[in-house]
C-alpha cells in the first residue's frame, strides 16, 4: 500500500472510528443513564462533515464514484477519451467553485462559535474546500492517467503495425 493510501486510509479511518465510538457512548449515556452528552452533537457534526469529504477525495482517487458508462460503451475508443476528457475538464472547474464557494463561507463565519464546546465553524465549513480541492486533484491525476494510457495504447497499436509490414 502506498504511503499516499495510508494517510487517507488513516484520515478517514479516524473520524470514522470515533464517529461510531463516540455515537454508541452517547446512546448509551443518553438511553440506559439518562444522562445526554451534550457536546456530542457538535462533534458528530464535525466528524461527519470530514468523513463525507475525505471519503469523496477516496472514491474519486479509487474511480470508485457513481458512473453510468451506457452512452460512452457505444462510442469508439478515441471519442470516450475525448468525452472523458470534457467531462472530467468540467468536474474539476465545478469542484474548484464549489471549493471557491465552500472556503467563502468558512472565511465569513470563522467568528462564529458552536454553542457548547466554542468550536470555530470554520473548522466545519473548511472540510468542504478540502474535499473538494482533493477531489479534483484526483479527477486531474486519472484524467492525465487516462490520456496516457491512451497514447500508450496507440503507440503500441503503430508499433504493431510497423512490425507486420
Amino acid at each position: 500500500m502506498s504511503i499516499t493510501r495510508r494517510i487517507f486510509t488513516i484520515l478517514l479511518g479516524l473520524p470514522l472510528a470515533y464517529l461510531v465510538l463516540a455515537t454508541s457512548y452517547s446512546v448509551f449515556m443518553r438511553y440506559w443513564m439518562e444522562s445526554p452528552i451534550l457536546w456530542m452533537e457538535e462533534t458528530s457534526g464535525l466528524a461527519m462533515i470530514w468523513v463525507v469529504m475525505i471519503g469523496a477525495m477516496c472514491a474519486e482517487r479509487d474511480r470508485e464514484n457513481l458512473s453510468i458508462a451506457f452512452l460512452t460503451d457505444l462510442m469508439g475508443e478515441k471519442t470516450r477519451l475525448i468525452c472523458s476528457v470534457v467531462i472530467s475538464l468540467i468536474s474539476i472547474g465545478l469542484l474548484l467553485y464549489i471549493a471557491y464557494l465552500g472556503h467563502s463561507l468558512a472565511e465569513r463565519v470563522a467568528f462564529k462559535l458552536t454553542g457548547v464546546l466554542k468550536i470555530s465553524w470554520y473548522w466545519i465549513d473548511i472540510a468542504v474546500p478540502v474535499g473538494m480541492i482533493g477531489s479534483a486533484v484526483f479527477v486531474a491525476i486519472n484524467m492525465v492517467k487516462k490520456i496516457r494510457g491512451y497514447e500508450d495504447h496507440e503507440h503500441q497499436d503503430h508499433n504493431k503495425e510497423g512490425e507486420a509490414a
